[in-house]
């Protein structure tokens, strides 16, 4: 945990005594600092009890025009349950502290663009949760999963992106039936990716092949902001 050091902190007269937000970062071991201006970026919940904070703070960050969001608490409790809301999202975090307070600022990645394919006019995202294909015999599942893939090249409307989670991140890892497939459909600008909680969890990060991961957070997001989804599993 680092502490802002020198920096100074421009306030007002109102109960909480502040108008500007400072954020600080590392470089090469020195903390620099500016000033935030806009107070959406800025949740200050010292003072209190503060029932609505954790809804708070996934409501802000879900505003796709703010790039981070910086919550200031009073103590270590609310401190860690800030730091849990990130850890839920998946999201970059950094803990600072001044005196007794503590500043959390959490980062959004950018998310992705959803290109629009040619001769198209919507968007449409392919959400695959299981390596399996509809309820039944798993074995039948994947079989009908693998064909599915095999055939999607061909198909004459092609999705803009495809999401995998849960096991479905098995069909972009090593040992997929479907990743000649996937790769094809990657050369023809389909956005492939792969939830990276779900390759956390079952130890496949390394072993990915195709697409890129993808943060809980951005994926809510591109998922949300897209006009047609398909979900197989």
């Amino acid at each position: 945990m680092h502490r802002f050091g020198q920096c100074i902190l421009a306030r007002w007269h109102d109960p909480k005594g502040l108008r500007k937000y400072a954020k600080a970062y590392l470089n090469k071991g020195e903390i620099n600092v500016e000033f935030i201006d806009d107070t959406r970026r800025v949740i200050d919940a010292r003072g209190g009890y503060y029932p609505s904070l954790l809804d708070d703070i996934k409501n802000r960050l879900a505003q796709r025009e703010l790039p981070y969001l910086v919550t200031v608490v009073d103590n270590p409790e609310d401190r860690d349950l800030v730091v849990g809301v990130a850890r839920e999202l998946n999201l970059t975090y950094k803990v600072y502290s001044e005196e007794s307070n503590y500043y959390i600022r959490i980062d959004k990645e950018e998310l992705p663009s959803l290109p629009k394919e040619l001769g198209t006019d919507f968007t449409q995202v392919i959400l695959v949760t299981s390596d399996s294909l509809g309820r039944g015999e798993h074995s039948l599942g994947c079989e009908l999963m693998d064909c599915f893939f095999s055939e999607l090249p061909d198909s004459e409307t092609l999705p803009q992106s495809i999401i995998f989670v849960n096991t479905g991140v098995f069909l972009v890892c090593e040992g997929s039936m479907a990743l000649c497939e996937l790769m094809e459909l990657e050369k023809r600008n389909v956005k492939i990716f792969a939830c990276d909680r779900s390759l956390d969890f079952y130890g496949l990060k390394e072993k990915l092949c195709v697409g890129k991961p993808i943060k809980t957070f951005v994926m809510v997001n591109y998922l949300t902001s897209a006009i047609k989804v398909l979900t197989l599993g």
